[in-house]
């Protein structure tokens, strides 16, 4: 993989994540300007559809976003060590993160 390509991947994931940080933002204040019940020592809020779609949609760019950072690390990873020696502790490290990313 190029590094212009690298490059693009990057700051795709980026987007994808400023874009899900907007969204998860934007549901909240929704979320918090359902009206409100509240009975005795209870509180209850009524669900908003539209926050709820706002975070589904955050939380799917975000599944998105990391199954993407985690497909193309884990690839770069994984064709660049050679099965006769032993892996660096740079690249152990970074498989490392990987797996833990999950």
């Amino acid at each position: 993989m190029g590094k212009c390509m690298g490059f693009f991947i990057c700051v795709l994931i980026l987007a994808l994540d400023i874009i899900a940080a907007i969204l998860g933002h934007k549901a909240e204040k929704d979320q918090n300007q359902v009206q409100h019940m509240k009975l005795w020592i209870f509180e209850n809020k009524n669900p908003c559809q539209v926050a709820y779609a706002l975070g589904l949609a955050s939380a799917c760019l975000l599944v998105i976003a990391h199954v993407l950072a985690n497909f193309v690390g884990g690839c770069n990873l994984c064709t660049r060590v050679n099965h006769n020696e032993e892996a660096s502790s740079t690249k152990k490290l970074s498989i490392l993160w990987l797996v833990c990313t999950w």
